[in-house]
């Protein structure tokens, strides 16, 4: 019988919608916000410049990260080059009237991240940051630009989840339900990509780089441990990275395609975070030179899943070198 309680759960939109229609709403105003701001030509840009020891605050998207510079579009307009240390300390608003400061790690600093920095001028005319902070919700946007995508995938997955367990219930009324949702996820994902575009056209060419090293390491089913052949090429890459001016790392993990997409993912970060931690502990790599590490789960297959070589082959992690080709002589 079609109670009370089936109408009411058909009135109630479903988390998944609900949230990724958060996301666009942030995404579209963050592009319009964007847009409203008519960008200089690269030609005519001026860095902005610091004079030494005087102090300083800014506000505005990071274009790019080199070594320990990142180049900065602030909010008048213009260019600034803010230079990390080891003592700069980097936090997003936490609790609930965000009035607390959560800590957060410089990794984070992604192209793409609206931040606000405080420090003071540098013997190059850059900025020296002691505090850099920024919203958990630009972090998100800043991440997906990173990846190139908006990831819907895992709230599909528990939207169909959801679906599955009353479909015997009402699985006419489901389906049609299931396609509605479906529609209007793939809606979703055409107009948080359309604004994410809208967001890479802002970024100049200097926040393209070249890869000039890269190593895989390989991992046992459900594990994220390191072998001693893994550590052996992290400690290959990490020597020649060292030899590369204004390096930085990007770490990716990855995984097969058994198990559940949530755990996948999971374990995919476990699987990033175990390479960056042995990179910093062992190797002594700067962490402000590792970009954000990213679990991809068994999103990008490197073989097929069908055999055992391949699944082998797809429990990954991979390290790039990465030189930002406005370093290049």
């Amino acid at each position: 019988m079609w109670t009370e309680e089936n109408k009411d759960w058909l009135r109630k939109p479903s988390l998944a919608l609900v949230a990724a229609t958060l996301l666009v709403l942030a995404l579209a105003a963050f592009a319009t916000r964007l847009s409203a701001q008519t960008p200089l030509p690269a030609t005519t840009v001026t860095a902005t410049y610091f004079p030494t020891g005087q102090a300083a605050k800014v506000k505005g998207l990071i274009i790019s990260r080199s070594g320990d510079d990142m180049t900065i579009r602030d909010d008048q307009g213009g260019m600034d080059v803010v230079t990390l240390t080891a003592d700069t300390k980097i936090s997003s608003p936490s609790g609930l009237f965000k009035m607390d400061k959560k800590g957060r790690d410089v990794s984070n600093l992604l192209p793409g991240l609206i931040v606000e920095i405080k420090g003071s001028g540098g013997d190059r005319g850059n900025l020296v940051a002691d505090k850099i902070s920024f919203h958990s919700s630009a972090l998100k946007v800043a991440e997906q630009v990173a990846a190139g995508t908006v990831a819907l995938s895992m709230r599909v997955d528990a939207n169909t989840d959801s679906i599955n367990a009353l479909k015997n219930r009402v699985t006419d009324s489901l389906n049609a339900i299931k396609l509605r949702a479906a529609d209007s996820l793939s809606a979703i994902t055409a107009r948080a990509r359309d604004s994410l575009a809208s967001i890479n056209v802002r970024f100049d060419d200097i926040d393209k780089y070249d890869v000039r090293d890269s190593a895989i390491v390989t991992f046992s089913t459900g594990s994220a441990a390191l072998t001693t052949e893994d550590k052996a090429a992290l400690d290959a890459v990490a020597a020649s990275a060292v030899t590369q001016a204004g390096y930085l790392l990007e770490v990716t993990g990855y995984t097969d395609a058994v198990g559940t997409v949530p755990n996948n993912f999971r374990l995919s970060d476990r699987r990033a975070e175990a390479v960056v931690d042995y990179l910093v502990r062992e190797r002594n790599v700067p962490i402000r030179r590792v970009l954000n590490p990213t679990g991809f789960g068994e999103e990008k297959p490197a073989a097929t899943n069908d055999t055992a070589a391949g699944r082998a082959m797809n429990r990954r992690a991979m390290v790039k070198v990465l030189i930002n080709r406005g370093d290049k002589k």
